[in-house]
């Protein structure tokens, strides 16, 4: 009797053990890392981090910068000035869309998780290459069965989805 007795506790305190590794491990710790290289800033966040990151980018002639970014949750600051002062770029990041400035030269660029899952690129893109892109983008849409008149609308209806986001968000933050 006291060995099934002793079992039955055993099994008990294994079964406690194996929920608590469990909740841990699913309580991963928010991480967040920036870098700089040739290419750009880069800043990566995980599990809803807040934290800002520094870095600096130059722009050569042709290209213009391209603020690259995937937010799975929460949002980014990015503001990126130019030597002189100038803010050339100062906006909230909370969707999957890429955000292109037409500037050249050298710029200091700050990105801020605020609890964030995601990340942000801030570096160049060819301008002459874009453009011919952009040029492009109807006839690829229309081939892929989308109407002109969709095509037609596409700035609108990507303002509504961001309108739609932004409300999302505010009401994500209040919660």
């Amino acid at each position: 009797m006291k060995k099934n007795h002793l079992t039955a506790i055993t099994a008990a305190l294994l079964a406690v053990l194996a929920v608590a590794v469990v909740t841990l491990a699913a309580c991963k710790p928010a991480s967040f890392n920036g870098s700089t290289d040739d290419v750009g800033v880069h800043v990566v966040a995980e599990g809803g981090a807040s934290d800002t990151y520094t870095g600096e980018v130059t722009i050569g002639e042709g290209y213009g910068i391209v603020v690259n970014h995937v937010v799975d949750k929460g949002s980014f600051h990015v503001t990126i000035v130019d030597d002189s002062g100038a803010t050339v770029f100062d906006g909230d990041i909370i969707d999957n869309i890429c955000d292109n400035i037409d500037v050249q030269g050298h710029f200091t660029a700050t990105i801020t998780a605020n609890k964030a899952t995601g990340w942000v690129d801030v570096q160049a893109y060819d301008k002459e290459a874009q453009a011919m892109a952009d040029a492009t983008m109807p006839n690829v849409l229309t081939g892929e069965g989308v109407t002109d008149e969709a095509v037609a609308n596409a700035d609108e209806t990507i303002a509504e989805a961001e309108a739609s986001a932004e409300g999302e968000e505010a009401a994500d933050a209040s919660k």
